[in-house]
């Protein structure tokens, strides 16, 4: 309750002050001529819409009830404009103007690369998500904003850590290697999204075939996200305030042992496996351990020490406007998060710049300029002495400060790892700084009627300092740190790019054509350097690489460039409206491979066929539109081959003997492979689109396959040589999928509603690995690797043995033999009942198999906005089904050593009076090997989140000058339905590993938040 009064307290003072401020910087214009735009269809205000002065640039936004003020002379005409009606054009009377605008889906322009095109001519498969459907979740990351909008994109958190990577696939995993896509800002390239912000993008448009993607080569193999931006237009003065301020929590914990049943648990596998307690090795533990079984201790809640409530503040200020020759744009946003997970921060500053001139009549040129800052506090999510992988398995017996000793705590037993405790708080020390600055500059020349000339300039500087320090300490001579760490890394990653390309667009009769040519320039730079320095002093004042104590350094650098240049071109042709036809072709020459395998052509076509424009189509008013798509093209991926990669790389420096002589050598460490070229991707697409009811329902289908070819894998080489294999091209993969969108809206009436639903199933399948059988990686501690990649299945899918419940006793036991042999001779009852597949008589590698993957079956999103008057609700939730997670915590919550907790479940274990569980036994030998890696670990991971609800009222107020004010609450990640018991069932790849995908190791969950927010136009 607290937090509710304060924060209302805290934007009752801050919307006072805004309102204040702003309204002495608004500009008023006199008097002008005023109207409200509607829709046709329902008579719904429609905000937004663009109303311009005809033959001038003097214009004008409509408000979110479709009023507009505009300076204009009775003689003078105005256009309105907006995405999805009928341009409009009307006198500008004497009195107040009444408009309505009529919808007109299939006439919404889309980016489509270099270019645009109408929906109704629209050939690949494009998926468009607007500004507001960005901004409903909180958060600075693009890609989060963008999670669920769009059918056949799967992003996933890699973290719930704030600026935490975000896994995004575009109609699934295109290789083992890199299958990122591209992202194309305002039409600069890069492979970042850091330095915007969701309030600053207008609409993104994802490219997912090749026949859409092609017109970037060897770039749009894994699919192209083409991002527009807010930018200033010609009107009146606009300024924007929004702001949000909210509290952050887990959402889930779980329920762990506490210190006397932890003590029962382990005197019991002590017990169990016949150690003998008057061993000196174990007494002192034995007397410990029973002290605390005898009495009733809840010990030390280690997930209590290490998370917190966070808290999340975003503040957003805009002014656009425009005249004659010139508009523009500035925003800047302060985004401040502390994480869930204490130590865990993060503070981004974003300020970014437009400004477009009407040079002349032909020439018109824009830029843009964007600055971001980043501090964040690291969060340490190590598998073996991380935060959270340690605050589950930490003996709850131990305290995490002794108050007497004025030290971090031990308990006097073997421990699992190090004090959690300590480790968060060494957590504020490390720090990451970004500095990153990206700007492009670009001339449109209309050099005739229907040809224009456009060149664009792009820069992308980014800056890093990463700093971490390492205090000496000690607890015992098991877990001490005798000297002082400090690392320092800088980093400078300089890219630019160079676009020039003409446009020519020509209407003859029914004919349309539209033919693009084009070259482009792309370089990139980086540079970096490491230092460590040890005994450092503690002291933050004296933590430099200078004050070191110690003449011991360890230093070291890398570095790398390259480059690609291109040619491009693009025919598009249209006849009535009813047939459309578009070819891309694309030549690239990159730098990551040799001259001779430089060059590659990437080619795509692509029809389609509006039905619904035939003169025997049935105009019964059931069917609005209905077209059909179809395309074919090759795309290439340059950035699953390393730079340099064709030849041998040599580390130095290491030391030989000559001639009795110690002298400094190098020595080759991976082979090279001339011959290496691109990884190829064929897509083939067939799509359907349908507008039914007056346009109030839109449905679209795609089915497609997607096959990489020439996928880079490791040849063989002889252990003897002594150096990794080259890369070759000798593997292949194949995605095929189906994707489905419905949306359906209604605002006739006071209700106005609208819900959307997509729709996602792929099958990945890998076809060939060329010289190697299949690849086993997502190791897990002692259970080692948990995922296999070969022929005939999907990637990283989990292998490992069966199960069949437990022994329950000596019976079931010498029953599991093959002619008279035990099976498992050293299984007692309540240990794991492994199951013999090859029916060899023993549990060994060959017994493994198939057990699921991180892959889903399906996933499916739902959208819903509902209206009423001033009110508004919206539900955004997203959801994932058929796929397993691999629960890395099975391990040490059924350690064979006995250190580690357990959660509560423990306590049904089997025991002798419960001989039917099939929760495994307490042993410390554990030497049946009970957690080997088997489907024990593997879980369901399928889950449904309600992603975001967000209830907002927006106030009539024009009279006081304002033409928007919104307040609303909202919540993120408030519900989450699943079968899985770790911590969040939102798993990305660990350590950005694709053959990690769906492994679980304490991941950093997602965060429930709870804010409030508001947002004023003038």
């Amino acid at each position: 309750m607290n937090f509710y009064y304060t924060l209302k307290r805290k934007f009752n003072l801050l919307l006072s002050g805004v309102v204040v401020f702003l309204l002495l910087l608004t500009q008023t214009y006199g008097q002008a001529v005023t109207g409200t735009v509607r829709s046709s269809e329902d008579g719904a205000p429609i905000g937004g819409v663009t109303v311009l002065v005809k033959g001038t640039s003097t214009g004008a936004f409509t408000d979110d009830q479709g009023k507009f003020t505009v300076n204009a002379s009775l003689s003078d005409s105005l256009i309105f404009s907006y995405i999805g009606f009928e341009t409009f054009t009307s006198a500008t009377g004497n009195g107040q103007l009444e408009i309505l605008l009529k919808s007109a889906t299939l006439d919404e322009v889309l980016l489509i690369g270099y270019g645009t095109s109408k929906l109704s001519d629209l050939t690949g498969a494009v998926s468009s998500v607007s500004s507001e459907e960005l901004t409903q979740v909180s958060t600075p990351n693009v890609l989060q904003a963008l999670q669920g909008r769009a059918p056949g994109v799967q992003i996933v958190g890699q973290s719930g850590e704030p600026g935490g990577g975000v896994r995004i696939r575009i109609r699934g995993v295109g290789s083992i290697n890199n299958s990122d896509p591209l992202f194309v800002v305002d039409g600069f390239q890069t492979g970042d999204l850091s330095f915007l912000n969701p309030n600053d993008i207008e609409k993104i448009e994802i490219l997912k075939d090749a026949s859409a993607t092609a017109i970037y080569g060897s770039r749009g193999a894994n699919g192209v996200v083409l991002i527009t931006t807010k930018r200033g237009k010609a009107g009146k003065t606009r300024v924007e305030f929004n702001a949000y301020s909210g509290v952050q929590q887990a959402w889930n914990t779980l329920d762990m042992l506490g210190a006397t049943d932890f003590a029962k648990l382990r005197l019991e596998a002590y017990a169990n496996d016949g150690i003998d307690f008057s061993n000196p090795e174990v007494s002192i533990e034995s007397n410990v351990l029973n002290f605390v079984a005898e009495g009733n201790y809840q010990g030390t809640d280690w997930q209590q020490e290490v998370l917190r409530r966070g808290s999340i503040n975003n503040y957003t200020l805009g002014v656009s406007g425009g005249g004659e020759k010139n508009s523009f744009s500035l925003t800047a946003t302060y985004f401040d998060e502390k994480g869930i997970v204490k130590n865990s921060d993060m503070r981004r500053v974003f300020v970014r710049l437009t400004n477009d001139f009407q040079v002349s009549k032909w020439l018109t040129a824009k830029s843009s300029i964007a600055y971001v800052n980043t501090d964040r506090t690291y969060y340490n999510g190590d598998y073996f002495n991380g935060v959270l992988p340690l605050a589950v398995r930490s003996n709850p017996i131990r305290e995490a400060w002794d108050a007497e000793e004025g030290n971090w705590g031990t308990s006097g037993l073997p421990e699992e790892g190090s004090n959690a405790a300590r480790i968060v708080d060494e957590g504020k020390r490390n720090k990451g700084f970004v500095d990153k600055l990206v700007g492009n500059f670009s001339l449109n020349a209309e050099i005739t009627k229907g040809l224009t000339l456009t060149s664009l300039v792009g820069i992308d500087l980014r800056m890093t300092h990463n700093k971490g320090f390492f205090p000496q300490f000690y607890i015992s001579p098991e877990e001490e740190r005798t000297q002082s760490n400090l690392n320092e890394n800088r980093g400078e990653r300089l890219s630019w790019q160079w676009s020039n390309f003409l446009n020519y667009t020509r209407e003859f009769g029914k004919n349309n054509l539209n033919v693009l040519l084009g070259v482009e320039a792309q370089e990139v730079s980086y540079r970096d350097i490491s230092i460590s320095a040890f005994d450092v002093l503690e002291d933050e004042d004296l933590q430099f690489i200078s004050s070191a104590q110690s003449i011991d350094f360890i230093a070291g650098s890398s570095q790398f460039d390259e480059a690609l240049a291109s040619s491009f071109s693009r025919v598009q042709y249209t006849y009535d409206d009813r047939y459309s036809v578009t070819a891309n072709f694309r030549y690239d020459g990159s730098s990551r491979f040799t001259a001779e395998n430089r060059w590659g052509f990437f080619p795509s076509f692509a029809g389609r066929w509006n039905i619904s424009n035939e003169s025997f189509f049935p105009q019964n008013g059931f069917f609005s539109n209905l077209a059909l798509r179809a395309g074919w093209g090759q795309v290439g991926n340059q950035n699953s081959a390393r730079n340099y990669g064709f030849v041998t790389t040599v580390n130095s420096p290491f030391l030989y003997v000559f001639n009795d002589q110690i002298t400094l050598g190098a020595t080759p460490t991976t082979l090279s492979n001339p011959n290496l070229i691109w990884e190829t991707t064929t897509s083939t697409n067939f799509g359907i689109d349908a507008f039914l009811f007056n346009d109030r329902l839109s449905f679209t289908a795609d089915y497609f396959v997607k096959t990489t070819s020439d996928m880079i894998v490791d040849g063989e080489v002889p252990r003897f040589v002594g150096a990794f294999p080259a890369k070759i091209n000798a593997g292949s993969i194949t995605n095929r999928g189906i994707e489905l969108g419905l949306n359906y809206r209604n605002y006739e009436g006071k209700l106005g509603y609208e819900v959307g639903i997509n729709f996602t199933s792929i099958s990945n399948v890998i076809d060939t690995l060329g010289p190697i059988p299949f690849i086993e990686s997502g190791s897990v501690s002692r259970a080692g690797n948990t995922t296999r990649t070969e022929p005939g299945f999907e990637i990283a899918y989990f292998y490992g043995l069966q199960t069949n419940g437990v022994f329950n006793d000596e019976a079931e036991v010498n029953a599991h033999n093959v002619d008279g042999a035990l099976i498992q001779p050293l299984a007692k009852p309540g240990d794991v009942r492994f199951v013999d597949q090859d029916g060899d008589g023993d549990i060994d590698a060959d017994d493994r198999i198939y057990l699921g993957s991180g892959t889903p079956d399906f996933q499916a999103n739902l959208n819903v906005n509902l209206t009423y008057e001033g009110f508004d609700l919206r539900i955004f939730a997203t959801s994932v089904f058929g796929n397993e997670i691999v629960n890395g915590m099975y391990q040490p919550f059924n350690t064979p050593l006995g250190y580690s907790n357990s959660t509560t479940e423990r306590l049904n274990r089997w025991t002798p009076d419960n001989p039917t569980s099939d929760i495994p036994r307490m042993t410390i030998l554990d030497a049946n090997q009970n957690t080997r890696f088997s489907d024990l670990y593997v879980e369901d991971g399928s889950y449904l989140r309600i992603k975001n609800v967000t209830l907002g009222y927006t106030f009539n107020i024009s009279a006081i000058g304002l033409s928007r004010m919104r307040v609303y609450v909202a919540g993120d990640n408030l519900f989450t339905f699943t079968n899985y018991s770790g911590w969040d069932p939102e798993i990305g790849e660990l350590f950005f590993n694709p053959f990690f995908f769906g492994v679980d190791q304490a991941n950093y969950p997602q965060a429930r938040r709870l804010r409030a927010g508001v947002d004023v136009r003038f």
